[in-house]
């Protein structure tokens, strides 16, 4: 994970760079078990917002979730 965005939470919070660490670790499963439990509905919104195809929207997502899971690790 970006040591610039852990140290900015840490002035922000007082927290230890662990807890923090550990925090958002929980934020990104959440956010990847949440959009796959939400999928359709999810796809098809951004689909209308973005005039995308869902297909599209779904691998951009899913690359972002799993880059952002080896930045955090």
């Amino acid at each position: 994970m970006e040591k610039n965005l852990i140290s900015k939470i840490k002035e922000k919070t007082s927290y230890t760079e662990q807890e923090i660490q550990n925090t958002i670790k929980a934020l990104h499963e959440y956010m990847r078990t949440k959009f796959t439990d939400d999928q359709k509905e999810t796809l098809e919104k951004l689909s209308s917002e973005l005039n995308m195809d869902q297909e599209k929207i779904n691998q951009i997502i899913m690359a972002y979730l799993d880059l952002k899971e080896i930045t955090i690790n």
